[in-house]
C-alpha cells in the first residue's frame, strides 16, 4: 500500500514538472533567437525565466517520496 502512495504522489509531481520544463525550453528558444539577432537584454529576460521554470521542476521533483524511488 505504502509503494502504491508514493507512486501516486510521484506521478502527481511528474506532470507539472514536465510541464515547467517544456516552458523552460521554449524560453531558451526565445533566448537562442534574441541571442542571434542581438537582442542581449530580451536573451537575458528569457534565460532567468528559463532558470525559473527548470527551479520549479526541480523542486517537485527532489522531495524524499520521490528521492526514495529514484
Amino acid at each position: 500500500m505504502l509503494l502504491v502512495a508514493a507512486l501516486a504522489w510521484t506521478g502527481l509531481r511528474v506532470g507539472p514538472a514536465k510541464h515547467h520544463l517544456e516552458q523552460a525550453r521554449t524560453q531558451l528558444e526565445v533566448a537562442r533567437s534574441a541571442l542571434l539577432d542581438r537582442r542581449l537584454d530580451d536573451a537575458s529576460a528569457a534565460i532567468t525565466a528559463a532558470a525559473a521554470q527548470t527551479s520549479q521542476a526541480r523542486s517537485l521533483t527532489h522531495d524524499p517520496v520521490t528521492s526514495a524511488l529514484s
